[in-house]
């Protein structure tokens, strides 16, 4: 009998202790999440935060009719992961993809049907690099934005499709071929296509194009008054061919700036307009005479 009260006495014990676990698990919880509301009642915000107060697990924005407005995961006070954006319908909007680069995020923008409208990289809320455009999932265009002196991101490229098909009429851009690995005794030989809007004015008469290229020039660009910079003119309407010797082994980047310039009548004077396509390309240079003395060796074994 004794055996029994003792039995009895110990699982009422346990069922306490876990009332007791609960009751305190629902206590933390509660004073780790935060609510906000509007004037209505419904739901504004939810955030959960950890013991040092700061953003930790998902945050949810609402709509007035309590459809979630955007999502949000924090780690520690850190946004990680992405973020989502919903119309007021509850269909996705957009899609933030974080990089390991806080500053640089993929966007993705979608239409009320979830069908794919825009998408590319955010720098400090300004686009940066390529963005594609589509309508029905269809590509419709592409811009190029370059940052220029680490301070001004300027529209550098944009193609306008046409039944799947660039319109030269609407559209400036360029494209360079050249090997991506040469040899140090090599020259690195390059074409460049390009394409500006065409104008009322004739190439040789009153409109110029150059090639400015070198070695030297900066990620931005700030430096180009400073280098040797080497000028090619277009042999045809369009293709601007060169060669220049590589500067060292290891990764070199060709960039430099595709100009056209223009004479403009201007009363009884002239004016240039000058329009800019600034580009890159990243090549790597081999060690020839270490490659030589490799394949001797090899010889030899």
């Amino acid at each position: 009998m004794l055996k029994t009260k003792q039995v009895n006495i110990i699982q009422k014990s346990i069922i306490n202790l876990i009332f007791l676990i609960i009751f305190f698990l629902i206590f933390i919880s509660c004073e780790n999440q935060k609510k906000t509301f509007y004037e209505d009642g419904n739901i504004k915000s939810l955030e959960n935060y950890n013991s040092d107060n700061k953003k930790d697990g998902q945050s949810i924005e609402y709509y007035r009719n309590g459809v979630i407005k955007e999502k949000k995961i924090f780690r520690n006070g850190f946004l990680i992961d992405s973020v989502s954006r919903y119309h007021e319908n509850g269909l996705l909007d957009m899609s933030i993809h974080l990089t390991q680069d806080s500053t640089v995020n993929l966007v993705s923008v979608f239409d009320s049907l979830i069908k794919l409208k825009s998408e590319g990289y955010v720098k400090n809320g300004e686009k940066i690099g390529f963005w594609k455009y589509y309508e029905n999932n269809k590509l419709i265009g592409e811009d190029h934005f370059f940052n220029i002196e680490n301070k001004t991101i300027k529209l550098n490229q944009q193609k306008v499709m046409r039944n799947d098909i660039v319109d030269d009429e609407r559209s400036f851009y360029y494209k360079i071929d050249t090997n991506d690995t040469i040899n140090f005794d090599d020259q690195i030989i390059f074409k460049m296509s390009y394409n500006f809007r065409p104008n009322d004015l004739v190439y040789g008469e009153n409109k110029f194009i150059y090639l400015l290229i070198s070695q030297e020039i900066n990620k931005y660009f700030s430096n180009i008054k400073e280098v040797k910079i080497d000028t090619f003119i277009p042999i045809q309407k369009g293709i601007i061919r060169g060669n220049l010797k590589a500067n060292k082994i290891g990764t070199n980047y060709l960039r430099g700036i595709i100009e056209e310039h223009n004479l403009i009548e201007d009363g009884d004077s002239l004016r240039i307009e000058i329009i800019k396509m600034y580009f890159e390309k990243k090549i790597y240079v081999e060690d020839t005479i270490t490659k030589r003395g490799t394949y001797k060796i090899e010889e030899q074994i």
